[in-house]
């Protein structure tokens, strides 16, 4: 079996990232924002600490329903 992975694309407007600063008890700056919108931000498995294997089994199955309802 090849060694292929599935690649899971997630856009986030302003006002959705604004709100989560907001949460953190933090404030979306320009120099914030550019930093954001001015390459794609990637994120493995790794990234997401405890929950590792929730978070990745969550967009598995996001994924997989996307794909089904094509």
């Amino acid at each position: 079996m090849e060694n292929k992975k599935v690649k899971v694309v997630l856009e986030l407007d302003r006002e959705c990232i604004q709100s989560s600063l907001f949460l953190m008890g933090e404030k979306l700056s320009d120099e914030i924002w550019e930093k954001l919108t001015s390459e794609d931000v990637a994120l493995s498995p790794d990234d997401f600490g405890e929950q590792k294997t929730q978070m990745q089994v969550a967009f598995s199955c996001l994924a997989i329903a996307k794909v089904m309802d094509k």
